[in-house]
């Protein structure tokens, strides 16, 4: 009996290995627990989600061990940097755990935070070997989205307020009420905007890429077509353009100023992204229409810059929230002296960090708190992850953004693969680069909902197949009977 897994070459067809190993509905089956698992992120409890992502990893590792055991080989992707980041990162959790001063919590915060990070080498693993479910995966969230932006806009006439309860005005009790702002909050418990913001940040960066891409696909025509392309494609090129506008409506009516400080860096990321592969990739410098479409961008940075502008001046509520980004209000003064209790907290247990889990950080905050300043947590990642996993947190936390950087440049820049692939990888590049921004000034990174669709699509960007010396990701297929008996004969023998 030979091993032939991890498969390395990139002509090997793990779908049709699995397909062989799998019962035929197997897929379909994933699909579904997906769907399940998107559906209730956006409208359940923590509790809930936990259960949902317990599932799900056991039936991950239910397949794995019926395809060792069907195939007598271990059929997993090939191992990536980003792999070894994300270990490193779960491993000093452990480590933090076993130096926690309140380790109770700090093991009941590891298991959860098991439960949410199994989800990437599950997805990895899922990804790589059923790439279509990635596809659809990524509907389900636009759908999702959508669903966001209904529920925002009935909150703010009144029609789901029955539901989500009072909006949220959260800002300066200072200020003055005719610019305070109304938020919208969405269907995620427990109905804040800035977990709002949170969730539909990394969407509104993957539909303004899909809104890109539909136009270029047609643009990209030779002479003579392009309008025909634009004929027989006006229905997806109308869902994605409404789509990427209502995302960013609903984001911007959240109020959330780390929200707006995301969409500026999604935005900047996805501008920079176009114009390199329109100026570097070959195919895009033979194109029938390529100097104009190049123009195009130019002027679109200018009309995106107009636009921001006059949307600012025509909202002065709105442009009261974005100023106070600069000026400050009561809000920032209290993250403010958070942070400062944060970095005394750095600087006690900088080694091996507090340990995992909010409880945790409650028990250890109480310490260093200034007084009346309560925290649930530090309200930006990289510190919530120095706190409580110490230095080899943080190490293995930076490793994977500056990791994920360097990648996403070499997938951008490479010219052997298709201008929309490297398109591709940029956007889902840029929707991270959102989250991570984000996660600069706020913690609901932790919660379920954000971090449960972090490393679902960190997995699908890493799973995602690109060129390497030559050699293109091995299409999927579906294999009949016989087929599927000869693959499963000729592993095992």
């Amino acid at each position: 009996m030979t091993v032939v897994s991890p498969l390395t070459n990139m002509d090997d067809d793990p779908t049709a290995l699995l397909q062989a190993a799998l019962p035929a509905w197997w897929a379909q089956g994933w699909l579904g627990l997906l769907v399940a698992l998107a559906v209730a992120s956006f409208c359940f409890t923590t509790s809930a989600m936990g259960v949902f992502s317990g599932v799900l990893v056991g039936v991950w590792l239910a397949s794995i061990g019926l395809v060792r055991w069907r195939c007598g080989a271990w059929v997993v992707p090939p191992w990536q940097p980003m792999d070894s980041w994300v270990a490193l990162l779960w491993l000093a959790a452990v480590v933090a755990t076993g130096w926690s001063s309140v380790q109770p919590d700090s093991v009941v915060g590891l298991v959860k935070l098991t439960l949410l990070m199994s989800l990437y080498p599950m997805a990895r693993w899922l990804w790589w070997a059923y790439p279509h479910v990635w596809r659809w995966q990524l509907g389900v969230w636009f759908v999702l989205g959508l669903v966001q932006v209904l529920a925002g806009w009935g909150q703010l006439t009144g029609f789901w307020s029955a539901i989500s309860g009072p909006l949220a005005t959260w800002q300066d009790p200072n200020l003055d009420a005719s610019l305070r702002m109304t938020r919208i909050v969405g269907t995620v418990p427990p109905f804040n905007p800035n977990l709002l913001a949170g969730a539909i940040i990394p969407l509104v960066g993957l539909a303004l890429g899909w809104a890109v891409l539909t136009r270029l696909q047609a643009l990209s025509q030779p002479v003579g077509q392009v309008w025909q392309a634009f004929k027989a494609h006006w229905l997806w090129l109308l869902i994605s353009g409404v789509t990427a506008i209502a995302l960013v409506w609903a984001l911007v009516m959240t109020g959330s100023r780390g929200g707006f400080l995301a969409l500026v860096a999604m935005a900047g990321a996805l501008y920079l992204i176009l114009g390199h592969v329109l100026w570097r990739h070959p195919q895009c410098r033979q194109w029938a229409h390529g100097n104009r479409i190049r123009l195009g961008w130019l002027v679109l940075g200018g009309l995106a810059l107009v636009g921001v502008g006059g949307v600012l001046a025509a909202s002065p509520s709105l442009w009261a929230r974005v100023q106070s980004i600069v000026t400050g209000d009561s809000s920032t003064a209290y993250r403010m002296q958070v942070y400062r209790s944060a970095f005394q907290m750095i600087q006690d247990n900088w080694l091996w960090g507090i340990g995992p889990g909010n409880r945790t950080f409650q028990d250890v905050y109480g310490l260093y708190q200034v007084p009346n300043i309560n925290a649930l947590a530090a309200y930006s990642v990289p510190l919530e992850i120095w706190i409580e996993t110490g230095v080899l947190g943080i190490v293995a936390f930076v490793g994977m953004v500056v990791a994920m950087l360097w990648q996403g440049f070499i997938r951008v820049d490479n010219a052997t693969t298709p201008w929309a692939l490297n398109w591709q990888h940029g956007v889902v590049l840029a929707a991270l680069v959102g989250a991570l921004v984000y996660g600069l000034f706020d913690t609901v990174w932790y919660r379920p909902t954000v971090n449960i669709m972090f490393w679902l699509l960190l997995a699908g960007w890493v799973s995602q197949p690109y060129a390497r010396g030559g050699k293109k990701a091995a299409p999927s297929g579906n294999l009949s009977l016989s087929d599927r008996a000869a693959v499963v004969k000729a592993v095992t023998e």
